[in-house]
């Protein structure tokens, strides 16, 4: 599979989420649980589709979103965040971190995940697709 989806997060249970939820798709899903692997996996498997976590217990989902972005090669990545649902806030009060297309809370609907995120992995798709021979 050459189409490869980065998930970065502490959190088994979200992972386990994006890849059951990705299934359909032709791509394989990383697991990335800390800053330095995410980046490292980010520059060798140069996914289409980043997705981390927001809120981890030292904030490195940011940190790697401004790494990313700030990187020539890397910076065309689409970069998702998943919130986990606090009872006391709403996705509303949380501001989508600049560099970022697009903030969803967690837990969420596989279905209304996917049809928010198919865009990123059918564009890349798109243009990694080989040409027809001629």
């Amino acid at each position: 599979m050459g189409i490869k989806v980065l998930c970065a997060f502490q959190s088994e249970e979200i992972f386990e989420f994006v890849k059951s939820a990705l299934k359909g798709f032709e791509c394989e899903v990383v697991k990335a649980s800390s800053e330095a692997l995410a980046l490292f996996l980010t520059h060798k498997n140069f996914p289409c589709l980043i997705i981390c976590e927001l809120i981890s217990d030292d904030g490195w989902g940011l940190n790697l979103l401004s790494d990313v972005k700030s990187e020539v090669d890397l910076s065309a990545i689409p970069f998702v965040f998943l919130a986990k649902r606090q009872s006391e806030m709403s996705l509303e009060q949380i501001p989508l971190p600049e560099g970022a297309q697009l903030l969803m809370t967690y837990p969420v609907e596989s279905y209304e995940f996917v049809s928010a995120i198919k865009k990123f992995i059918c564009e890349m798709k798109d243009e990694r697709s080989p040409e027809s021979p001629e």
